[in-house]
């Protein structure tokens, strides 16, 4: 296992492009988990004004620095109707030849219903997923979920469609023998086809103290370190996880944030 402190960003500016609504999941570390109502209302709102406002950004920000665009929730794909309207704009748009990349967060609930309409729009979509095993996968995240198998349709098609497919955790508590599940993880990530894992400290917990160190991390870390995680058979890109090798290559990415 090699460990790489990530010092050069590319100077990469990420625009979040948050889709009102509520999540099918009820995760307990969640930042959105309280807005679920809120947001839901606010559709119509959001739907008049965020292409304007979106390119405006882009305008704003030209040849300065190199954009990636992540669009999320709640989860996005919650309401089928308003998310593939959105997607069909953004294609209208031409958004991907207006950015670096484009990167759909999801826990993969309707992912399955909406893939053939991110081809052309989306590069990259990161899964969460939190675990590797089905019963714990089901308690954090509080909802049905999906199987490995499940999970291998779903980057199998998208990989059909020219887009890859990472898995990400959030560890918000302590986990037992560390580098027993963080292997096995891995090996069902790359079982699974994704191409990669991000993995994260719970940022918003109300915890003092550095959930990274209490679950026994193989390394040290200082506050405020980015780290590349990489697997030894695996060439990691400037992009988290961006470049493969060859089609059997699987890659960890772990940004780490720190309290």
């Amino acid at each position: 296992m090699k460990y790489i402190e990530r010092k050069d960003y590319n100077k990469v500016i990420t625009i979040k492009l948050v889709i009102p609504g509520g999540c099918n999941c009820k995760c307990p570390f969640c930042y959105m988990k309280d807005y679920d109502a809120v947001m839901a209302n606010n559709f119509d709102a959001f739907h008049s004004n965020y292409l304007t406002s979106l390119l405006y950004l882009i305008e704003k920000i030209g040849d300065k620095n190199p954009i990636s665009l992540d669009i999320t929730g709640n989860e996005p794909t919650l309401n089928l109707t308003q998310f593939i309207t959105i997607l069909r704009e953004l294609d209208e748009a031409d958004i991907k030849s207006k950015v670096q990349r484009v990167t759909l967060t999801t826990n993969g609930f309707n992912l399955m219903k909406v893939a053939h309409y991110l081809k052309d729009v989306v590069d990259y979509v990161n899964i969460s997923v939190h675990d590797y095993d089905f019963d714990r996968r089901q308690k954090i995240m509080g909802a049905n979920t999906f199987t490995r198998e499940q999970y291998y349709s779903m980057t199998h098609t998208l990989k059909q469609l020219g887009i890859t497919t990472s898995a990400s955790a959030v560890i918000y508590k302590p986990v037992p023998d560390f580098k027993k599940w963080f292997d096995e993880f891995v090996s069902w990530c790359e079982d699974s086809g994704f191409i990669a894992l991000r993995m994260r400290c719970d940022v918003f917990g109300r915890k003092k103290n550095c959930l990274m160190t209490t679950c026994s991390w193989p390394w040290t870390i200082r506050s405020t370190q980015f780290l590349h995680m990489s697997i030894p058979w695996t060439h990691i890109g400037a992009g988290c996880g961006r470049t493969i090798n060859s089609e059997s290559s699987f890659c960890m990415v772990c940004v780490i944030h720190l309290f």
